[in-house]
């Protein structure tokens, strides 16, 4: 594939995975939304596209899978971090309260509640990152060609359509994620 058909697939695939994450309610900060970028990139075997984004995008695109009573529920165990949580409950603007004596919990103890609740329930897939190669793909489905579209004409694009579908193929294939380690401190909106 050339550069410029790349670059034309980069930019589509940023757009489609931006609205799958705006779609799926998955923003507190930006910052995953601010990640995602692509560049096209020159290898001994010719350009290839480039995807960045965060870290934790796998977990919102597979969730997370419940663990039941399992433990014990540590970070190094795959349990959610900590500052994450408080950064996160920090944005949203959360409040607990306590069971006895009324009053809010703190943001520590809310964020160990949250934790042991992912870790007992999950994290229910988005599916985002699925939902986008879907939606590129389908963008270059042969039967997107409008039905009044002359015979002679709709031959010549149904070809073209299927070319870039293989191209399209191969790129998946050969497409490079360059996942960017997320830290503690959250951009605020």
């Amino acid at each position: 594939m050339t550069t410029q058909a790349l670059t034309r697939i980069g930019q589509i695939w940023k757009r489609e995975l931006k609205k799958r994450i705006n779609e799926a309610g998955k923003v507190a900060s930006g910052a995953l939304i601010d990640s995602i970028d692509f560049k096209v990139v020159q290898t001994k075997t010719g350009a290839k596209l480039e995807i960045a984004y965060l870290d934790y995008l796998e977990n919102v695109n597979q969730g997370r899978r419940p663990r039941g009573n399992a433990r014990p529920i540590k970070a190094q165990n795959g349990a959610v971090p900590i500052p994450a949580l408080e950064d996160w409950i920090k944005l949203k603007g959360l409040k607990g309260k306590r069971k006895k004596g009324g009053g809010s919990l703190p943001t520590l103890s809310l964020a160990f509640a949250i934790r042991a609740s992912i870790w007992k329930r999950g994290i229910k897939p988005a599916n985002i990152y699925d939902q986008t190669l879907k939606s590129v793909g389908d963008m270059l489905n042969p039967l997107a060609i409008p039905p009044n579209t002359p015979e002679p004409l709709r031959i010549e694009l149904q070809r073209i359509f299927i070319d870039m579908q293989e191209d399209a193929n191969i790129l998946v294939e050969n497409m490079i994620d360059k996942i960017i380690p997320s830290k503690t401190i959250v951009k605020q909106k």
